[in-house]
């Protein structure tokens, strides 16, 4: 668990008001693409119901993840400005970043080519919904108690695409438990149980939320995709075999991304194995190597023509 220390509480008297002017800065050149339909929600639920914006965002947003639409319907309700709003939990997902580094000694270096990273950025202005999913994943691996297990169910609430983290964070979890059934052919009574609960939450997630899941699922599917989709996912692969210090949980790791990948594409796809892997790679002090270093300049180069586009076109996407 992070603990507030002097260092930490310094970080957010100074971090938390930069990243805060930062988001603030991109978001309001950030009138374009999918935030026209974002923009548009906003200021239609201000004056309706949480059940009326619920509905309403199938229409302007083709959302249903019902924790996102609450935070956007809570600070709409109360009429706060959009930019100002949504800059507040961008400057918590940035201050959740240089935390979750700092407790794995990432370095100084490794932080600023991470606060400088194309996802990161991605995630403060593009993609809104994920977001609040990526804080609640972040919150759960920051919280060493049962308030962890209730904020990483949660992100799935705020973003379905989250849930492509679940196949290669089971796997990365009980490594130890495939590697052994491979070995002698069976599982723990222990590791069973837990696959039965998850199946359960899961079969219940998918009764509720069937017919948006479905509709997303069959989007992604039916668009025409080269095999060449999965050249960037066998480069990740390549260097983060290389640096793992377990090669073979890392492969176990990443090996769901493939099919995930030719089905759903490789935007949404990459983005979460790239997160995955250097999380791993994290955990095991291995984001200073030659090659994750090189990878992470690569994504810190990339976000300058995206935050060009957002001050020339309005899109970091144009």
């Amino acid at each position: 668990m992070v603990r507030f220390n002097k260092l930490n509480l310094a970080l957010w008297v100074f971090a938390f008001p930069a990243a805060y002017i930062w988001s603030l800065f991109l978001l309001q050149y950030y009138v374009a693409g999918d935030q026209v339909h974002y923009r548009a929600f906003y200021e239609v639920i201000n004056s309706a119901s949480l059940k009326e914006a619920l509905l309403l965002a199938r229409g302007y947003v083709d959302a249903g993840e019902p924790v996102t639409i609450f935070i956007l319907w809570l600070g709409s309700s109360f009429s706060f400005p959009k930019d100002q709003y949504i800059s507040f939990f961008n400057a918590i997902l940035v201050m959740q970043v240089i935390l979750l580094l700092r407790k794995y000694k990432a370095g100084f270096v490794v932080i600023l080519l991470f606060l400088s990273n194309y996802y990161l950025i991605v995630l403060m202005t593009g993609a809104e919904r994920l977001k609040f999913a990526y804080i609640f994943l972040l919150m759960s691996v920051l919280l060493n108690s049962n308030m962890s297990r209730l904020f990483f169910f949660a992100a799935p609430l705020a973003h379905f695409q989250s849930l492509v983290f679940a196949p290669s964070l089971l796997l990365s979890k009980f490594y130890e438990e495939v590697r052994a059934f491979l070995k002698k052919g069976f599982f723990s009574r222990r590791f069973l149980f837990f696959l039965f609960s998850v199946t359960v939450i899961f079969v219940f997630f998918l009764a509720i939320f069937f017919p948006s899941l479905a509709s997303k699922a069959l989007a992604y599917a039916s668009a025409d995709r080269s095999p060449l989709v999965i050249l960037n996912l066998l480069v990740l692969t390549v260097v983060a075999l290389l640096a793992s210090r377990n090669w073979k949980r890392m492969l176990v790791v990443l090996l769901p991304f493939y099919p995930l990948v030719l089905i759903l594409g490789g935007e949404r796809v990459n983005m979460v194995a790239i997160t995955l892997s250097l999380w791993v790679l994290m955990t095991e002090n291995r984001l200073r190597h030659p090659l994750v270093l090189l990878m992470l300049l690569y994504f810190s180069f990339k976000s300058f023509s995206f935050v060009r586009n957002i001050l020339l076109f309005g899109n970091g996407f144009a």
